[in-house]
Formats: structure tokens, C-alpha cells, sequence
């Protein structure tokens, strides 16, 4: 059996052609595999960062959500308690001439007429009503009425107001005027259905 023998120069130019390969066969197997590997964990970064940037928006917009909506109870609570709430216009304008009389008492302003006229809706559950009074004090006591009506804690205004003196026989003139005052007083009622109770037993037909 003979031995396969080759030239030096042969030898030579195996050892190159084998150097020339190697970074070919080293760039497909590790090096291609390694760099597709990174371009995908890459993509998948991308994305959970998008992802993640997402959900804390999410979580921002949804504490900002909490805090508005906090606000416009805090709001909503500071307007009704500036408005008469009633189950039903009855209610609404007894409580609004109640209010009319107390401040008038404090004032002191004597009360000799006070008549409520019908409501006007606004919006939802919103009504305005129209009080017409007619009274007795003198000027100061007038003026304290007056203001305790409009910068009270109530919301209320007066569209029409009239006043003029007092003429009843002879004028005392160490006694203050009197004065008359007819004015219209326009409150604002909430009108809120009281909830049904639940534990209140249900109607039903009793056996005979």
C-alpha cells in the first residue's frame, strides 16, 4: 500500500486555504447565530419597554383620575350645601322660607308677608324658586337682612327689592324711621329622591 505524499508547497497552500476558511466557517456559526440572537433579545427589550412605558401612564393617568375626581367631590359637597335639598319642591321652598325667617329674626327685620311662587327647573334635579316678602325694621336692620341673605352661606339673590317709609300718623323724631321693604328672593334647590329602604318590608296581600 502507498503512502499519499504531497509537496511543501502543497502543504503550504492547505495551511493557507485552511486559515482563509476559518473566519468564513467562524462568522456562520458563531458569530451570524450570536448577532441574530442579540437582533431578537433587542426586539424583545423594545417592546417591554413599550409595554412598560404604557402601564405607568396608565398608573399616572389613573392617580391623576383619582385625584380630580376627589376634587369634584370636595366641589360638589361645598355647592349643595349652598343649595336647599328637598325630596320635592314642597320641601325645597319650606326649607327656603325657613331660612328667609331666621335671618330676618336676627336682623331684626318683622316679617308681615312671605309667599313662594312656583319653581323654575334649570337643569337635572335643579330647581330656582322665588320667595316674595314683605316686612317692617328700619334702615340698619334692613341692611343687615339684606346682607345676610346675599353673603350668607346660602346661594341666593334678589332680583326685585323695593323700599320706602312708613307713614302712620304723626313722625317721632327721636325715633328711627321705619321702613317698608317688599323685595323677591330667589333661592336654589337641590330635589333629591330619598333611597328606598331596603329593609323595610316589601308590600304584599295579607291572607283573609
Amino acid at each position: 500500500m502507498s503512502r499519499l505524499s504531497i509537496s511543501a508547497r502543497d502543504a503550504r497552500a492547505l495551511k493557507v486555504g485552511a486559515i482563509a476558511v476559518l473566519p468564513v466557517l467562524a462568522f456562520q456559526l458563531v458569530v451570524r447565530p450570536y448577532s441574530n440572537a442579540m437582533t431578537g433579545r433587542s426586539d424583545e427589550l423594545q417592546a417591554e419597554r413599550a409595554l412598560l412605558a404604557r402601564e405607568l401612564r396608565v398608573v399616572q393617568e389613573r392617580a391623576l383620575f383619582d385625584t380630580l375626581e376627589v376634587e369634584a367631590q370636595r366641589v360638589l359637597a361645598e355647592t349643595e350645601r349652598q343649595l336647599f335639598v328637598g325630596a320635592d319642591e314642597v320641601s325645597a321652598s319650606a326649607a327656603l322660607t325657613r331660612h328667609i325667617s331666621d335671618q330676618a329674626r336676627l336682623s331684626p327685620v318683622l316679617i308681615q308677608q312671605i309667599e313662594t311662587q312656583s319653581a323654575l327647573p334649570l337643569e337635572e334635579q335643579l330647581v330656582s324658586i322665588d320667595v316674595v316678602i314683605r316686612g317692617e325694621s328700619d334702615l340698619e336692620g334692613i341692611l343687615t337682612f339684606l346682607r345676610s341673605l346675599e353673603f350668607g352661606g346660602k346661594l341666593l339673590t334678589i332680583p326685585a327689592i323695593r323700599v320706602e317709609p312708613v307713614t302712620s300718623g304723626e313722625a317721632d323724631p327721636d325715633a328711627p324711621t321705619v321702613l317698608g321693604l317688599s323685595a323677591t328672593v330667589r333661592g336654589y334647590a337641590l330635589l333629591r329622591v330619598p333611597p328606598r329602604d331596603a329593609t323595610a318590608p316589601s308590600d304584599s296581600r295579607r291572607g283573609g
